[in-house]
């Protein structure tokens, strides 16, 4: 088989799965540009404008706050070493780019694994290859239509942030390029990491919870690159290539370029794994059934075993997060 019948259809495939996911990509990618595009305004109005303090008073201010921040452990665990001298470019990608980011892995795991695996769970796969479609065509589609989805995101939100530059000092246009382009190669590189979990699982049900966990150990390995001060562990998480870029600090476009061949070869390695992979079948074990024997006793005994371990991660989720923003709280108010 030729590669153009690998991929017939491929143009009304990605006209079809931009249609369907149009909804829910605009749910994630509005309010995300429209937070983004609140925080430098906010950090200027609260921190460096001249109503807060005339000259050296305004400067102050801002570097009492910077200080602040940065003697906050909880800040410091949840969005990482905030660089000198503490410009609003700094904290904007600081503290509004770490919800950027987080939001941007969330929306590209999720939209992946609904349209990769759910939809083959679904038939929808079997029913465009049905169509006469190519084998790679169902593979491509969503990948395509997802990356597209996070570019816009990554425009909007260094569109947005240059234009701002232009009215509040200390938020220069290269930062804001230089974020957005963090953002795009985050989104990708979740999106081909979730690729990646969509083969080797089973189900949707099974690949979803896998790739939100990748998430979490994305957050824990930048974390202790932090914490450790280890530079080359930044590479191992997408969380941690922003510090690799450094937007508003060095704006280093060579990290992003070797982020970017990262996220293809994420890609890559999905496609191989997709090729030689059975459909509705995964490389996981299969995990639906057990041989073990329960004696239950009642409807609401059943119920409690089968929600045991989601409530247990749930209850450790709540709890590791309500240690972590208390820190937070504490080290400010101090």
């Amino acid at each position: 088989m030729s590669a153009h019948d690998d991929l017939r259809g491929l143009g009304r495939a990605l006209r079809l799965t931009a249609r369907r996911l149009r909804v829910q990509a605009l749910a994630w990618i509005l309010p995300l540009w429209l937070g983004m595009a609140s925080f430098a305004p906010a950090y200027q109005d609260a921190y460096f404008s001249e109503s807060g303090g005339a000259g050296d008073a305004g400067g102050a201010s801002g570097n009492a706050v910077v200080e602040a921040l940065r003697a906050s452990p909880g800040t410091r665990l949840l969005y990482g070493e905030l660089p000198d001298p503490g410009t609003i470019g700094q904290l904007v990608q600081w503290e509004g780019g770490t919800y950027l980011l987080v939001c941007t892995a969330l929306m590209a795991v999720l939209l992946t694994c609904r349209l990769l695996r759910a939809d083959e769970d679904e038939g929808l796969t079997e029913l465009l290859r049905d169509t006469g479609t190519g084998r790679w065509v169902p593979f491509l589609a969503p990948v395509l239509v997802i990356w597209a989805a996070i570019g816009v995101l990554a425009i909007l939100a260094g569109g947005t942030l240059a234009a701002e530059a232009q009215e509040i000092e200390g938020l220069g246009q290269a930062g804001g390029w230089a974020l957005a382009g963090v953002t795009a190669v985050v989104g990708w590189g979740f999106s081909g990491l979730a690729a990646v979990v969509c083969q080797l699982a089973r189900s949707a049900a099974g690949a979803r919870p896998l790739a939100l966990a990748c998430v979490g150990m994305a957050f824990m390995l930048r974390v202790a690159a932090d914490q450790w001060e280890v530079t080359w562990l930044r590479w191992l998480t997408p969380l941690g290539w922003r510090d690799l870029v450094a937007p508003y600090t060095d704006d280093d476009p060579v990290p992003l370029a070797v982020c970017t061949a990262i996220c293809g070869a994420l890609v890559a390695i999905a496609g191989t794994l997709y090729a030689h992979r059975e459909y509705a079948d995964g490389y996981l074990p299969d995990r639906a059934t057990s041989g073990r024997r329960w004696r239950i006793h009642g409807y609401a005994d059943l119920l409690t075993r089968l929600s045991t371990r989601t409530t247990l991660a749930w209850v450790a989720a709540i709890t590791c997060f309500s240690a972590l923003f208390g820190s937070m709280t504490e080290g400010i108010l101090t």
